[in-house]
């Protein structure tokens, strides 16, 4: 059976494996363990000066001997967060963990969560093998506890992998001083960070992983936690008015409000209306397909969502009654030939619509009657390309913002690159204030910028 070709537990793509026990799924990125039964037989995996010895009868040995593997290939970051996502420890013992494993440590853990499962591991022990051919791993304990799976996989999570960068390249470590000091996060060129809210915790005005922001035309302030499904709101000065939720069994993918203060959040792939101030619920936006990711409010009071809404990556408007009066299909990768999982959309005061593909690294955009006009972007390091795109939003006059690893890219209605407001954490989530000024979210505290131009 080695070598058949088995599908994605995520998407349902075909995928094939190889040698290796885990494998990236191209269409949803997710990471994916694949069953011994999969895969081609190979040697021992070479990681420093000896080979791999780990216990291949349970999922977390597989996913050990795969760590020690990412070391030996000198893939210490990938290590790192296929430990921390593994252990669920924090990024520091994760990165000591590692390093204690280059260099030939022996190392303990706690409880292992995995998707079902919890595993309970005591010491991992790299030892000389008989042949003084170096050192390998030995688990010493695995007792399972809950539903084991033969193929689980591990959905990929961007702040662990920027916070990651951002340890590796010392970053964090500044970082943390400005919240520490209650400074609002550092910018250059057409935006001067002003004013910052909030910092990493559970209570009012505290955020617990806020990916979202957004504001009602009269300039209230909407933050909605990831996994929580707490919303906050704020006044313009960013001082807490009241906190309601939403049902927290899926994540909080999206979050917009209108001028007249009825806020659009999705979960569970279905766009839900609430009252903004009261967080009563007003009902769902109908759609013939669940599948929404992100959703956005034109100027005339219109709501366009997007997502893999019946594996297409779509875009759906809706008019002021609720009806759909345009679709836009393959918005993203009909453009480029390649799949896209995970669209965004923002909308300019003419109603041109623009939509982010962060697995095809660029921007397409339409005019207000869904007709393609063109794109930008692209994957790579220099100026105006893309690596691991966030977030995106568009201000008064028109001009593109979107976040990835590097800070805020800003492009004018066309696509042509203007300037890049340098930030030290990463952005999540980004939206407009009626003033032109832009609100960030990086997880746990939200920055006000002056835009400069």
């Amino acid at each position: 059976m080695a070598g058949k070709i088995f599908h994605c537990p995520n998407c349902y793509a075909s995928l094939t494996p190889g040698s290796n026990p885990t494998l990236k799924c191209e269409y949803c990125n997710s990471t994916i363990i694949v069953p011994p039964e999969f895969r081609d037989s190979e040697p021992d995996v070479k990681a420093g000066t000896g080979a791999v010895d780990v216990n291949l009868s349970s999922e977390q040995g597989q996913l050990l001997q795969e760590i020690i593997r990412l070391i030996g290939k000198e893939q210490k970051i990938q290590a790192v967060k296929l430990y921390r996502d593994m252990s669920g420890s924090s990024l520091k013992d994760a990165k000591d963990a590692v390093e204690a494993l280059e260099a030939g440590q022996p190392i303990t853990f706690g409880t292992l969560q995995s998707m079902g499962s919890t595993t309970t591991v005591t010491t991992v022990q790299p030892r000389s093998d008989g042949c003084g051919c170096g050192w390998s791993l030995l688990v010493v304990l695995l007792l399972f506890v809950g539903i084991g799976a033969a193929a689980v996989y591990l959905l990929p999570d961007m702040r662990e992998m920027v916070d990651e960068f951002l340890a590796e390249t010392g970053l964090g470590d500044l970082a943390g001083l400005s919240e520490e000091l209650g400074l609002p996060v550092g910018a250059a060129g057409m935006g001067t960070a002003v004013a910052s809210f909030g910092s990493e915790g559970t209570g009012p005005g505290f955020f617990s992983d806020s990916r979202h922001v957004t504001v009602d035309g009269a300039g209230i302030i909407y933050v909605g936690d990831f996994q929580n499904g707490r919303i906050q709101r704020f006044d313009t000065d960013g001082n807490f008015l009241s906190l309601w939720t939403v049902p927290n069994d899926t994540p909080l993918s999206g979050l917009a409000a209108d001028r007249q203060g009825v806020v659009y959040a999705i979960h569970g792939g279905v766009i839900h209306r609430y009252d903004g101030e009261t967080g009563a619920a007003l009902g769902e936006v109908a759609y013939e397909s669940w599948g929404f990711d992100d959703v956005a409010v034109d100027a005339s009071g219109r709501l366009l969502g997007t997502g893999w809404l019946s594996f297409d990556d779509q875009v759906v408007r809706f008019d002021t009654d609720g009806n759909v009066d345009l679709v836009i299909s393959e918005a993203v990768s009909g453009q480029t030939g390649r799949n896209e999982l995970d669209p965004s959309v923002a909308v300019d005061g003419l109603g041109n619509i623009y939509v982010m593909g962060s697995f095809n690294n660029v921007v397409a955009k339409f005019n207000a009657d869904g007709r393609f006009i063109n794109q930008f972007g692209g994957a790579g390091s220099e100026p105006g390309q893309f690596q691991a795109m966030m977030a995106m939003a568009v201000d008064g006059q028109g001009r593109v913002y979107v976040s990835d690893i590097k800070g805020v890219q800003v492009f004018d209605g066309n696509g042509r690159y203007l300037d890049t407001l340098t930030t030290i954490r990463p952005v999540y989530g980004m939206a407009f204030t009626p003033q032109n000024e832009l609100l960030i979210s990086n997880g746990r505290q939200i920055s006000r910028y002056q835009i400069n131009r």
